[in-house]
């Protein structure tokens, strides 16, 4: 059974979720013209899996960016990167006790090289309507090119009451699970 990251869904903090970018992003929506970015990848702090402090409200881009945890107590997991196959996967999904106007996760796995992290592949699941954003589940193959720690980071939010609330979760901390070759 692969062990999952759970955070509380906050929304619009800089230290939880600073790429806001979101995959179905649709002109004039909530999401548009957000930049993502590996830079924007936040590693797991001390405590992770606990829910994050409130802070002060702020605006972005025409939205209100609450700083509290969501109402409908959304929350984001993102499972190990695991060898499916001939390929490296990942799952990670955003579930809410209630439903809401939007859910979505984003999900980007990297590989560990001697230059510094690589892109593998990324992919999204995305609801309108609904307590949950469907699982994001990446695939690649990576058969015959070596042994690799593979890390996956996924960006979530919901839209709740015209405000939206964002977290990021990742996993890879445990190598017997995310460190293998295809």
């Amino acid at each position: 059974m692969n062990k999952r990251v759970r955070v509380v869904l906050v929304a619009g903090m800089a230290g939880i979720l600073s790429c806001t970018g979101l995959a179905g992003a649709q002109a004039g929506g909530p999401y548009s013209g957000a930049q993502t970015s590996p830079a924007g990848v936040v590693e797991p702090s001390p405590g992770a899996g606990e829910p994050v402090p409130a802070a002060p409200a702020a605006t972005v881009d025409g939205v209100q960016r609450a700083q509290k945890p969501s109402p409908a107590g959304c929350t984001g997991s993102t499972d190990y990167p695991h060898k499916s196959g001939n390929d490296v996967s990942v799952h990670a999904v955003m579930s809410c006790k209630k439903t809401v106007s939007r859910v979505e996760t984003l999900t980007t796995i990297y590989r560990d090289r001697w230059y510094g992290p690589e892109l593998v592949v990324s992919g999204s699941a995305v609801r309108d309507n609904s307590s949950t954003s469907g699982k994001a589940t990446p695939h690649k193959s990576c058969k015959g090119q070596g042994t690799f720690t593979y890390k996956a980071y996924s960006a979530h939010a919901s839209l709740e009451g015209g405000t939206v609330y964002k977290a990021n979760t990742s996993n890879w901390q445990d190598p017997g699970k995310s460190r293998f070759a295809c």
